[in-house]
């Protein structure tokens, strides 16, 4: 499976682990737990900015996902797809 890169900004200072988990349980909601394993998806850190790897055909449903997730925790949030790419290099290259 050929893997893309999303990277993400996030309007709130949030732990990486609680965005990691927003997004999945969206991702889990609108495309069931078979659609969650079959897409590959996880967080990564690339420079301090989260970075979310899926596969490519996944990428818009995750960007569907990450613009549907509107609190982490009890905090609001805004979560905006900043760049995706094919490789870590070119999310690097871009900061």
């Amino acid at each position: 499976m050929r893997k893309r890169y999303v990277s993400v900004t996030c309007s709130r200072r949030v732990s990486g682990e609680a965005l990691e988990n927003a997004v999945k349980e969206c991702f889990t909601k609108l495309y069931g737990l078979d659609g969650l394993v079959q897409s590959g998806l996880r967080r990564i850190s690339v420079g301090g900015q989260p970075v979310f790897l899926c596969g490519h055909l996944w990428v818009p449903r995750l960007v569907l996902a990450l613009t549907l997730v509107r609190q982490i925790g009890d905090t609001p949030v805004v979560l905006k797809t900043v760049e995706v790419s094919g490789t870590v290099r070119s999310l690097w290259d871009m900061r």
